[in-house]
């Protein structure tokens, strides 16, 4: 099988090594290891999670959280649905967040907690394409209900079922990107006017992977810290195009920072 597409390099990469660890999280102060294989399976539940709610080939899917797994497993579950995810910083306030969803035609929005869900609540109406919201952190959302609102949660539940019911979906959908498709939209600082959504496809996404480790060394015991945001391309030259090329271990963290907006 030819790696030409990013979810064709994270199912390699995970079937070649399962049980060695994709990623670390720190809970309560203690690092939680992340294999490949779980990665992979949520991936896969979120992929199919996005494919239950409608969510089309070369639809395009916003992510907003701080560095954690859940980025990750959004942002490859959207290409792995055929579509793109689109990054937005964690300080942008609510005119900038719906910039973006609007801009980009986001039909699902993925985000941290309450503070990012309450910004897609005060713009969602006049961002028709968006049909859902999606939550990783409930606190203080526990007993919130509205007809476009799920928790990651639940959302990984809906995935989950779609594998039980049709264990083959996953595969097809995860082989439908074209190496020239677009997997990611990274957004500019729009210093010299509004934003522009810089389009990243597969292959290039891969043949930044190659074309670096031309001049930087990388290998598959090589520990990195996650610490720019990750919808930043610097961050996700380690975090995407090393890690599904090279297999190394990814520490997240989060950060908050508007510093390194490109």
């Amino acid at each position: 099988m030819a790696i030409d597409t990013l979810p064709k390099a994270l199912l390699n990469i995970a079937q070649r090594q399962p049980n060695r660890v994709a990623m670390r999280r720190k809970d309560y102060g203690i690092w939680q290891d992340i294999t490949w294989a779980e990665y992979l399976e949520n991936v896969k539940y979120v992929a199919l999670g996005l494919n239950a709610m409608g969510v089309k080939y070369r639809d395009h899917v916003a992510i907003i959280g701080e560095n954690r797994p859940e980025w990750l497993y959004c942002a490859l579950g959207a290409v792995c649905a055929g579509g793109a995810w689109v990054g937005i910083y964690t300080t942008n306030p609510v005119p900038e967040c719906k910039y973006v969803v609007e801009h980009s035609d986001s039909v699902v929005y993925f985000c941290e907690d309450e503070e990012q869900l309450d910004k897609a609540l005060a713009f969602r109406d006049e961002t028709p394409l968006l049909k859902n919201l999606i939550c990783w952190e409930m606190e203080g959302l526990k007993h919130f209900k509205d007809p476009m609102f799920m928790s990651f949660d639940e959302f990984l539940e809906m995935g989950k079922k779609i594998d039980r019911e049709k264990p083959d979906l996953f595969m097809q959908l995860a082989h439908q990107a074209k190496p020239d498709d677009i997997a990611g939209i990274i957004y500019t600082s729009g210093t010299t006017g509004m934003p522009k959504g810089a389009l990243l496809a597969h292959e290039g996404y891969l043949w930044v992977a190659e074309a670096t480790k031309q001049v930087i060394e990388a290998f598959v015991d090589d520990e990195t810290i996650s610490f720019l945001p990750l919808n930043h391309v610097f961050e996700q030259i380690y975090d995407i195009m090393f890690h599904l090329t090279t297999g190394h271990t990814v520490n997240l963290r989060k950060t908050r920072t508007r510093l390194w907006r490109i």
